[in-house]
């Protein structure tokens, strides 16, 4: 390519500031920028970076449409929530005005297994107007592409098992709400604990009508068992909270809330439905409010 990609950033949270850092250390060419607070709606990209000025003001983003459909970039990063419910309008945008969209929200990886409407109607959309839109980052890496590329120099695989962990400080409010960083163990049980006894077919249903929310394991758990040509037969999730009875840090007391959670997600699956296995993928989550 004989200019610079051009790109466009909706949603200018926290994990924006690595994004939009990315793109220009890259080399790639930030042409707009989308967010719906109103308290950076107006900032220089670059002052929100804490940089020079780039000329670039984040718009507000209502007007989004608008202005991709002028600006017309090679792609939008999309960064704001981590289920695509909340991303299907920022997506239908990008995909109405025939923009490549990629976004750093976990179900987007592999929402076939829990938002399949929602799914159908972004795939057939971005068809229509020749455009991509995919869900990428830590999952497709780590949780993804990694075990894939090592399960490929294996000669028999009979269990899968893996541990993750990270700091929610680094990913901003989406994350900590996601989680239940904060809450107390009380309301921790009847937010977001209160589902872990469904069966998986109980599961499928509640995800399907809005009442649970699938942990990250169980997108991912689709998408590699779509990559080894296997088909889940079932699969649980269970979100345990985790707390400490003494300091975390120096300046951290423990109040009696909870630090997150880690999310025990089991799936039975099938190798072209005829020889079931049992695996194990877990995310151990180690949250900071």
């Amino acid at each position: 390519m004989d200019r610079k990609i051009r790109i466009a950033q909706y949603g200018c949270g926290k994990m924006s500031h690595y994004l939009m850092r990315y793109v220009l250390e890259k080399g790639g060419e930030l042409v707009a920028a989308f967010d719906m607070n109103p308290a950076m709606i107006g900032t220089d990209i670059g002052t929100h970076l804490g940089m020079e000025k780039l000329g670039i003001t984040i718009s507000d983003a209502k007007d989004a449409s608008e202005i991709l459909s002028k600006e017309k970039p090679d792609v939008c990063i999309i960064a704001t929530r981590s289920t695509m419910a909340e991303l299907k309008e920022a997506f239908s945008v990008c995909a109405q005005n025939g923009i490549n969209a990629i976004s750093t929200c976990e179900e987007a990886l592999y929402p076939w297994n829990s938002s399949k409407e929602i799914t159908e109607e972004l795939d057939a959309l971005a068809k229509a107007n020749n455009c991509t839109l995919c869900g990428s980052g830590y999952p497709d890496m780590y949780w993804g592409s990694l075990i894939t590329t090592l399960a490929g120099s294996m000669h028999r695989i009979t269990k899968i098992c893996g541990s993750s962990s990270y700091n929610v400080e680094d990913y901003g409010i989406a994350l900590a709400e996601g989680h239940g960083a904060g809450l107390n163990i009380e309301d921790f049980e009847r937010q977001i604990g209160a589902y872990n006894n469904l069966d998986y077919h109980q599961t499928l249903q509640a995800i399907d009508e809005g009442i649970v929310v699938p942990s990250y394991m169980w997108n991912q758990n689709g998408w590699l068992c779509s990559q080894l040509g296997l088909h889940i037969t079932s699969q649980t999730q269970k979100c345990v909270p985790i707390t400490h009875d003494g300091d975390v840090l120096q300046y951290a007391e423990y109040d009696g809330k909870s630090r997150g959670c880690y999310r025990n997600v089991r799936h039975r699956y099938n190798r072209n439905r005829r020889r079931n296995h049992t695996g194990n993928t877990m995310s151990r989550l180690c949250l900071w409010s």
